[in-house]
């Protein structure tokens, strides 16, 4: 675009805004100034082709090719919306801010604030971003933003005044390092957006399956200043979109290695990854106009033809064996595990690098290809069992299919409205287990790992859900459901034998030191919630689980040093279920990657996956 004409579009978008502030604001209902605004929204969703086509391109990875448009027209529709509460919301005050402000966690962020070291609150161009730092202002929080300042003044100007009718003080980005650290050094609220960046001058980073480039400011001031990063988005509520639902993160920590320039990018991936989970959630409140992928490899992830058989796999079986009995079932799913055993060359060898493991180096071939093998069948007995879930009544499958040891142990380790962090590892199948929790008196949420492509993440679900268990999506805000689920007395689930996100730590697993995730360690610590290692294993066509004895958690007042030694305890408790049965441990990536210099598998090409409950908190914790 020539210099000539972004001015003329400049000028035009400030005579339009000035005019708009010569309608009676606070007389128009804000429900018929949205209406007017969604019409405008879907003419500017015909017209200006180039944000549209970078807002569909980036929501591709998210919700797949079929979905994307329509996502992205809706998007455009919220960002109409929030144009509107941008120029209503200086009228109408802060009183109304609060009023709008639905958000339960104030204890949360209160907490985070007294620790007395300044609170950077990190956000996206997501949901409803003004209404954030106006919330906290309303509620008394000192409140300061860092906003690049505008080429052209008098909108700048403009958009300056909003904000500060809002009660935010405004830093300017262009030289926001004497104001940011006066800011954080008397403890007040700094808001940072981390995905304003220009091309090369940021850091890249894992999002959504690709490569983003991210702002490295919020980190960069964080690990100087020390204050603690607070990852938050305003999402608008689905069900009333004059309401704002603040989700955040407090639970991000971070310790540096006296590396700058490696901790800022560690970091950054950390904020990075914990937004991962609300994008997902809403991805049409992502105002993501300007390209994100800095390659194709999100593209290439949500197109891959791996993820497109999986779906189609799983489909095909549940049209075509669901209503099948289950010995029949597990007939066909032998027959499959071991066609896969012999096609699936890659895979092969990445379990059979864990089986190498598991049974020492010592152990001789026939062995190791045999629990291999078994392992490919368990996989495919796991999708048998998935897509019968929602014919399977849970009181048939308690009575006639289910030995339950040890709830004692876990009813006992629940006493007095204590929560409890159920852990457990990809052996057997912990999905049926969950299945008849509420016959045992448990309130249960389970975290999973979000699947591609979206299609096949939602049939995963979808018969994961029939018979009423809450499955959660990790994330940002879910590991806050997680934690206040916790404190209430409830259960969480969540297994613990793979560092999803690569950001665990490292600790010996069958005697060689892999990555492993804390984040069962530390949620039990957090909410003061029993950590308790549990397992359901095959046995033929019934199963067994197991509640063991809860660990003793070590509590020194020092959080990571004690969430890794909890985790080395559970780690134990892993090992001996996976030795005494091998072939039950159903994980198809290789463990330990590092012996590969990087990703496990990437030279052997697509995995099959194996959609088990993932670990909370892999995505946040370092």
């Amino acid at each position: 675009m020539s210099a000539a004409l972004l001015r003329l579009r400049w000028v035009l978008l400030y005579f339009v805004s000035r005019a708009g502030l010569l309608l009676p604001r606070r007389l128009i209902p804000t429900r018929l100034a949205y209406a007017v605004a969604v019409r405008v929204a879907d003419v500017c969703f015909l017209c200006f082709w180039r944000p549209r086509r970078n807002l569909i391109a980036n929501l591709r990875p998210v919700v797949g090719d079929e979905r994307a448009p329509q996502v992205a027209r809706s998007a455009f529709r919220h960002y109409a919306r929030y144009i509107i509460d941008l120029f209503q919301l200086p009228v109408l005050g802060i009183e109304t801010v609060r009023a709008r402000t639905r958000f339960d966690a104030w204890g949360e962020l209160d907490a985070v604030i007294a620790e007395g070291k300044g609170t950077i609150v990190v956000t996206l161009h997501f949901g409803q971003q003004e209404s954030g730092p106006a919330a906290l202002a309303a509620h008394g929080y000192r409140m300061s933003v860092v906003a690049r300042t505008l080429e052209f003044g008098p909108i700048d100007g403009l958009i300056k005044e909003f904000r500060q009718a809002l009660g935010m003080r405004i830093i300017p980005a262009e030289r926001p390092a004497l104001a940011t650290f006066r800011c954080l050094t008397r403890n007040e609220v700094l808001g940072m957006l981390i995905d304003q960046v220009d091309e090369g001058e940021g850091v890249v980073v894992d999002f959504l399956g690709g490569r983003a480039e991210m702002s490295s400011a919020p980190a960069r001031v964080a690990l100087r200043s020390g204050a603690r990063v607070v990852p938050a988005v305003v999402v608008r509520d689905p069900e009333d979109d004059t309401r704002y639902l603040p989700v955040i993160d407090t639970s991000l920590t971070f310790e540096r290695t006296g590396n700058e320039e490696a901790d800022i990018l560690a970091l950054t991936q950390q904020i990075a990854s914990s937004f991962e989970g609300v994008v997902r959630r809403y991805p049409d409140q992502w105002f993501a106009f300007r390209r994100v992928w800095r390659n194709g490899a999100a593209r290439e992830r949500a197109t891959n033809w791996n993820d497109r058989f999986n779906h189609f796999a799983l489909e095909a079986a549940n049209l075509l064996f669901r209503d099948l009995p289950k010995p029949v079932s597990y007939a066909i799913a032998n027959v499959v595990g071991d066609a896969a055993f012999v096609l699936r060359r890659g895979i092969r060898a990445d379990v059979e690098d864990n089986m190498r493991h598991v049974l020492g180096p010592a152990a001789p071939a026939r062995e190791v290809r045999a629990c291999v093998r078994e392992v490919f069948r368990n996989v495919c007995r796991y999708y048998a069992d998935l897509i019968r879930l929602p014919r399977t009544r849970p009181e048939r499958l308690m009575s006639l299919e289910m030995t339950v040891e040890g709830l004692d142990r876990l009813r006992a380790a629940m006493a007095g409205g204590r929560g409890a962090v159920v852990a457990t590892a990809h052996f057997g199948n912990p999905e049926v287990a969950v299945q008849i929790s509420h016959l045992l008196g448990l309130d249960v949420l389970v975290l999973s790992e979000p699947l591609n492509p979206p299609a096949f993440n939602d049939l995963v679900h979808r018969l994961r859900e029939s018979q009423g268990i809450r499955y959660e999506e990790v994330g940002f805000k879910t590991i806050g459901h997680a934690l206040q689920h916790l404190r209430r007395g409830g259960v969480l689930a969540i297994t613990c034998d793979r560092d999803i996100q690569e950001t665990g730590v490292l600790l010996p697993f069958f005697g060689e030191e892999t990555r492993m995730p804390l984040g069962a360690a530390e949620m039990a610590a957090r909410t003061g919630a029993a950590l308790v290692p549990a397992i359901c294993r095959r046995e033929g066509n019934r199963y067994r689980i197991v509640f063991e004895d809860p660990i003793a958690l070590v509590s020194t007042g020092r959080a990571k040093p004690d969430a890794i030694i909890n985790t080395q305890a559970m780690i134990a408790r892993m090992e001996s279920w996976i030795r005494a049965d091998p072939g039950q441990w159903f994980v198809l990536e290789r463990i330990w990657k590092r012996r590969r210099g990087g990703r496990a598998g990437a030279a052997n090409g697509a995995k099959m996956a194996a959609p088990a409950p993932e670990t909370a908190g892999a995505r946040r914790e370092s």
